[in-house]
């Protein structure tokens, strides 16, 4: 599936807090999500504010800091830091207060605004 990524130059991703930071926000609630166990050495990723809503109504939504990379309609999230929000731990498939680094997902890239 992601053989055509294997002449792409591997890029490492910067944390400079000077550049614009791409931001993903949901559109929708409900979607599928599938937890991918791949060799992304060759994934061209990019530092991402991921925008966690809320399931609570009136209560704020946060950010949490993501790799991303958008390969064939999908888009394919990398979970970098720990992030304490319930919303984040199901879409990565986390258990309560449970953490794995370097995880990726993935979902259609139409259930996400990129901006």
């Amino acid at each position: 599936m992601l053989s055509c990524l294997k002449n792409i130059k591997q890029q490492t991703p910067t944390m400079d807090p000077t550049s614009l930071i791409t931001n993903i926000s949901l559109k929708t609630k409900t979607f599928a999500v599938k937890i991918e166990n791949i060799d992304d050495s060759h994934i061209p990723w990019t530092i991402a504010n991921f925008e966690v809503n809320d399931t609570i109504p009136q209560d704020s939504s946060k950010s949490a800091k993501v790799l991303y990379a958008v390969i064939n309609n999908r888009i394919y999230l990398k979970a970098i830091a720990p992030f304490n929000k319930n919303e984040f731990e199901q879409i990565f498939g986390f258990s309560c207060g449970q953490f794995i680094k370097n995880r990726i997902i993935s979902f259609s890239r139409s259930h996400v605004n990129i901006y």
